[in-house]
């Protein structure tokens, strides 16, 4: 049982196909549970015809959070959650650019939606600019106190069950750093 995981406060940007997953690993038994993605910056991930933002496709995982993440422009859906997820599956207080009503995408509850206004997302300076007020347009508080990210990404990490050993893959050249 993979347990108590925490995803926080990481850019995850221009990966070739999903920049935060909560799956399966093609295995029949992987049961996960408590798993929080938390103040994450999910940008440009997905490549040619498939691929996106945060991902929940995992029938065994249990009590799984996805709140106050910035998802924007990801290829196929900002965030998605399979239908043979069992759940529960809390998904609140997000920003979401691009949103596309694919199969099993979702806002979520107490959502944003519409541009993060990044500082220079094309040169990779994924800051949020400061502009008095931009916090209020949402009276739950979602973003408060985020800044935004510049450069530090993560990479999909999976766990191969014959070496007992994390695993990292990527099509795309892209610099890493785990926080």
């Amino acid at each position: 049982m993979l347990e108590n995981i925490r995803i926080f406060n990481n850019l995850a940007y221009n990966s070739a196909q999903v920049g935060i997953s909560v799956h399966d690993c093609c295995i029949a038994s992987h049961p996960i549970r408590n798993v929080e993605i938390v103040n994450n910056t999910v940008v440009n991930n997905g490549w040619v015809d498939w691929g996106g933002g945060i991902l929940m496709e995992n029938p065994q995982a249990e009590n799984i959070l996805i709140r106050n993440n910035i998802v924007s422009n990801n290829l196929y859906f900002q965030i998605a959650v399979d239908s043979s997820a069992v759940g529960p599956v809390t998904i609140d207080y997000n920003l979401i650019d691009g949103f596309q009503g694919t199969e099993d995408e979702t806002k979520g509850s107490d959502f944003l939606e519409g541009s993060p206004l990044f500082v220079d997302g094309t040169a990779g300076d994924f800051h949020l600019p400061s502009i008095p007020g931009v916090h209020l347009q949402h009276q739950r508080k979602i973003l408060m106190g985020r800044r935004g990210h510049s450069g530090e990404t993560v990479i999909s990490v999976h766990w191969n069950t014959v070496t007992r050993k994390h695993w990292c893959q990527t099509l795309r050249p892209m610099e890493w750093m785990v926080q």
